[in-house]
């Protein structure tokens, strides 16, 4: 009797734990849902400022789903801003009668590509064309914050702070001594006289080739950079490069005082705290003489989507390649050729939709990645459905390799393309397991059988066969581009052997059509598809996130941050090191990347 009782209350138990967890999982979504995408919009009031503060570094698209709850709810303010929100909350701004001025608090912004930069200032002048005001703040300026600032009418910064403007370099980590003294093996295969990616394993510094070539893409960059930030100035683009080359010695002269340096140099107007630029704001008024309100740019534009309704189902798509470009689908941080495929077969099955805008910005990837991606794009447009690339901070490479084709190309002046070329990578490890005892042997049936193997010695046979395989590559590479871009092969491969250029340059070769960012693209595409300016929405399409992904993902990046110092962090993740740990997975070993990341500002 008594093991009955406890039998019976034992299945209670467990029944009602069993719909405990079944109430947390059918109730924890439903909090989630209704407490994050359901809130009600903002209201704007009818004399308002905009007050728009990125964060962190600026990427090119937010995460979707549960992904996108974590980030918000979890990451304390610390990752990123979507360039794309920034620029619609801008734009919506100048055409808003209740936003009577800008203010940039630049403080949080850690960092941006100069491509992305251009792209906002872009976006920050037609505002200001508008008649209306833009006010800049910082505690510092580094390069980024800076070139956003110098746009604004008043830039104002906090009287403990300076403007740092180092320009750009390129410096990389070289391998081949401590590669040596472990006793691997790398054999590199390349095609094009500047294709620089893989130097870190062959060499113990930069080659002449590969230092003419990046100095002349980031003076090019630098000259760029002086002519934005000195437009809308009290002085000359030669002052900022005398601004920067004479830094040290006025800093000393002024016994440090870097604020004073910058107002003396006309860098800034005003030195005051946020503080002080916030209670001018409260008290400012508007043309009728009521006090201004300050709204976010996040909250800002729910209250701006919360009231459009669109009139039409015709849509533009927008389809964002970010990252390295990788086959399949496993990581989350790159451009997964498969997943990208799915994106654009979803754009040409939906009837709405009808043309498509590929945002890139990408260093490229492995070579089939790219090709199935490009196959995506002319696939899309025999389907009758225009696409026009949008090239962000970077589309180099197999960046460029996936835009070939597009029916525009669009860039910024400082957005980096170009290098068209290929390499390939071989490690093979039978030293250092010779000495650990491990040998391999066996047989095969043809000259063939097993001659790729990491775990042996390279032969000649097997280098003749991989670089004949880049060289064919290569050749592949030169004719796609020359075909799509009705250039000569011969031009093309003069401008090519893995040669960087800014978008001002490749515009002059031919590589690319336009120079503007994505709201001059994608009134380009709208013609193309013959859609009238208010008869179409753009969309992004995103992959589905999953829940497990998401915190996989999360909890990764921050017990990283967390725990590893930030040095650590970015010799893991940055340049070739990082590159071989996550991204060496082409089907045949060969790459179309670029190494085209600058340092700017000590950010680096």
């Amino acid at each position: 009797m008594f093991g009955k009782l406890l039998v019976i209350v034992w299945r209670t138990l467990t029944s009602l734990a069993a719909l405990a967890l079944l109430a947390i999982f059918i109730v924890v979504p439903l909090v989630v849902y209704f407490g994050v995408f359901h809130q009600p919009a903002p209201q704007v009031s009818a004399n308002s400022a905009l007050v728009v503060r990125p964060t962190g570094s600026l990427v090119e698209q937010a995460p979707s789903g549960v992904k996108s709850v974590l980030h918000q709810k979890l990451s304390a303010g610390d990752g990123a801003t979507v360039v794309s929100n920034l620029i619609a909350a801008i734009d919506e701004a100048r055409r808003d009668d209740h936003i009577k001025k800008l203010y940039l608090r630049l403080d949080r912004l850690n960092g941006a590509e100069p491509g992305q930069l251009q792209d906002i200032t872009r976006a920050i002048n037609r505002f200001g064309q508008s008649g209306k005001k833009v006010i800049a703040w910082a505690d510092n300026y580094n390069q980024a914050r800076y070139a956003l600032a110098s746009q604004a009418d008043q830039v104002v910064l906090d009287p403990m702070g300076q403007v740092t403007l180092p320009g750009y370099a390129v410096y990389r980590n070289y391998f081949a001594e401590a590669v040596d003294k472990l006793g691997i093996k790398i054999h590199v295969f390349r095609h094009g006289k500047y294709k620089s990616f893989a130097e870190p394993l062959m060499r113990s510094d930069m080659s002449p080739a590969a230092k003419e070539a990046n100095k002349a893409w980031t003076g090019s960059l630098w000259q760029i950079y002086r002519e934005l930030v000195s437009a809308k100035r009290p002085y000359d683009a030669a002052a900022v490069k005398q601004y920067a080359d004479n830094y040290a010695d006025k800093f000393a002269e002024l016994d440090g005082n870097g604020a004073q340096l910058a107002r003396q140099s006309g860098l800034v107007d005003q030195l005051k705290m946020w503080s002080e630029v916030a209670g001018q704001l409260a008290t400012s008024h508007s043309g009728n003489g009521d006090k201004l309100k300050a709204i976010g740019a996040d909250s800002y534009l729910a209250a701006v989507n919360a009231r459009q309704s669109s009139q039409t189902n015709a849509e533009i798509a927008r389809i964002v390649v970010a990252g390295d470009i990788a086959s399949g689908r496993k990581n989350p941080n790159s451009a997964n050729s498969r997943t990208i495929t799915r994106l654009f077969h979803t754009a040409r099955a939906d009837d709405d939709v009808a043309a498509v805008l590929l945002r890139v910005n990408s260093p490229g990837g492995g070579i089939n990645a790219s090709e199935s991606i490009r196959r995506q794009v002319v696939k899309t447009q025999a389907a009758g459905k225009p696409v026009v690339v949008s090239m962000g901070g970077k589309a180099a490479s197999g960046g460029y390799w996936i835009s070939m084709n597009a029916d525009q190309i669009w860039a910024e002046p400082s957005t980096i393309t170009g290098s068209i070329g290929v390499f390939g990578l071989i490690p093979t490890a039978s030293k250092p397991l010779h000495e650990l005892g491990i040998k391999a042997d066996g047989v095969g049936t043809t000259p063939l059988s097993g001659l790729l193997r990491k775990n042996h010695p390279l032969t000649d046979r097997g280098r003749k066969i991989m670089q004949s395989d880049i060289d064919y590559a290569y050749q592949q590479f030169v004719t796609k581009v020359a075909k799509a871009r009705d250039l000569s092969r011969s031009k093309v491969h003069a401008n090519a052997q893995g040669r960087v250029w800014t978008g001002r340059a490749a515009k002059r070769i031919g590589l690319v059509d336009h120079l503007g960012g994505p709201v001059q693209a994608t009134q380009a595409l709208a013609k193309l598809a013959d859609l009238k300016s208010g008869q179409y929405r753009v969309r992004t399409i995103q992959p589905p996130s999953s829940l497990d992904m998401a915190v996989q993902n999360f909890l990764s990046a921050h017990i990283q941050a967390d725990i590893l110092p930030g040095w650590l962090i970015q010799a893991k993740q940055g340049g070739t090191a990082g590159w071989l740990k996550h991204h060496l997975n082409d089907p045949k070993g060969r790459y179309a990347r670029c190494f085209c990341r600058v340092s700017q500002a000590g950010l680096d």
